[in-house]
């Protein structure tokens, strides 16, 4: 039975009691650590929340500090598999050692290509084993975002993984459905995302006028503060049009971002980025990931989110709508429970005291927050229209604007996880 007395000391990389203000870096990842905080967040619980800068600085005065008191450490690292994350490996399994308490990471994900190549590990093997070893030396365990994650580390470690999807999934408990329900063309309102404008076929935002685009970091300093875009160059004319229109969206906090989904009236998610599509589904709008790497990849396949691995859609020339009439959530619905009961046992197998799917406390904590809004700020509408209007004039369906940067060009493989001997 789990000791609701346990001292929690949870890890964040931002601090989450307060709006963020100009960290212009991936909102994504605030759906990721918004939720995990969530699980955690409670006048039942004995937590406590630190930055992992505060929580470096506190043991440089007291290497003993988490010992005396605390009884367990939460972490959330949504990407630390990454061959530029060869430092940060390091650096956090040396912090993991000094926390002297059983460490628990919950989430944690590989970065790799489409096909699932474990080229990426490389010139970084030494430092995941350095980090993996030092979360399971602590008496904690790591959770993992899908099965390839999974796959790469037992390439080098010896360990009973388990892999748990992405934790923000279960934000709003067991009973997540997704309608099959298809609204008529003519109400069609659907929500675009990519790393860039460009990325998403002109003719989408052509034919389907009642698109919205929300952007995760790259215009998110656009959208906020105009007065400080350094290169405007960089804000290619498809970000003119939409903002022009009113069709580009955005927040660097989660809890804005998803009224502005929930309240927008949003039928149908699309694109490459996977935490764009999340908030989505986490708000009952089906989603469709366009998978550009391992990420979106293992995550879509594990959720049975319905993607581009699956059914082929060419945005030059396919129907938007029919893709939206014809992909199916059977697949997700009949299988989400059991994932979200799996990440339960988790956590009580383990003894972490926690509040999931009993999260209403934190919730109403996060909509009670002082956030900067941008859309009805009259100053900052000033300056968007002294911005667009420096951007220059060009025709953008007459202007093939697509990225090539994203290829599709090994659609259908499968991959078979067998561990190493």
């Amino acid at each position: 039975m789990t000791d609701f007395s346990k001292r929690v000391l949870v890890v964040t990389y931002t601090d989450f009691m307060r709006p963020l203000e100009n960290d212009y870096t991936n909102s994504g990842d605030t759906v990721y650590s918004t939720a995990g905080v969530s699980y955690f967040f409670s006048s039942r619980l004995n937590s406590f929340f630190i930055t992992t800068l505060e929580l470096e600085n506190k043991l440089r005065d007291d290497n003993e500090w988490v010992h005396k008191n605390f009884d367990l450490c939460i972490m959330f690292e949504a990407n630390i598999f990454w061959e530029g994350h060869n430092d940060i490996l390091l650096r956090q399994a040396n912090l993991i050692k000094k926390i002297k308490v059983p460490v628990f990471v919950l989430g944690a994900g590989a970065q790799s290509t489409l096909d699932y190549s474990l080229d990426f590990m490389k010139n970084i093997t030494e430092n995941i084993k350095r980090y993996v070893d030092s979360i399971y030396e602590s008496g904690g365990a790591i959770t993992l975002r899908g099965e390839f994650t999974k796959y790469a580390l037992e390439q080098v470690c010896n360990y009973d993984f388990f892999v748990s999807g992405c934790p923000s999934m279960y934000f709003n408990g067991r009973d997540l459905k997704i309608s099959d329900d298809k609204v008529d063309r003519k109400v069609f309102k659907p929500m675009l995302n990519a790393s860039r404008v460009e990325e998403i076929d002109n003719r989408i935002y052509k034919d389907y006028k009642n698109s919205v685009y929300f952007d995760q970091d790259f215009y998110l300093k656009a959208l906020f503060c105009p007065d400080k875009v350094d290169n405007i160059s960089e804000l290619k004319y498809p970000f003119k049009y939409l903002y022009k229109n009113n069709r580009i969206n955005g927040d660097m906090n989660y809890y804005p971002w998803s009224q502005e989904i929930k309240n927008g009236k949003f039928n149908f998610s699309y694109g490459s980025r996977i935490h764009g599509n999340f908030i989505a589904i986490q708000n009952g709008v089906p989603a469709f990931v366009k998978v550009i790497d391992s990420r979106t990849r293992e995550l879509a396949e594990f959720f049975n989110i319905p993607n581009s691995i699956e059914t082929n859609f060419n945005e030059k020339t396919d129907s938007f709508y029919d893709l939206y009439k014809e992909i199916s959530y059977d697949k997700f619905n009949s299988t989400f429970a059991q994932r979200y009961d799996n990440f339960a046992d988790f956590l009580s197998k383990h003894g972490i005291p926690n509040v999931l799917g009993k999260n209403d406390e934190f919730k109403e904590y996060i909509s009670k927050l002082n956030y900067f809004d941008y859309r009805n700020n009259k100053e900052v509408i000033k300056k968007h229209r002294e911005l667009v209007s420096k951007l220059p004039k060009k025709n953008l369906f007459t202007e093939n604007a697509n990225s090539d940067r994203v290829k599709l060009n090994i659609l259908g493989v499968k991959i078979s996880f067998k561990k190493k001997n």
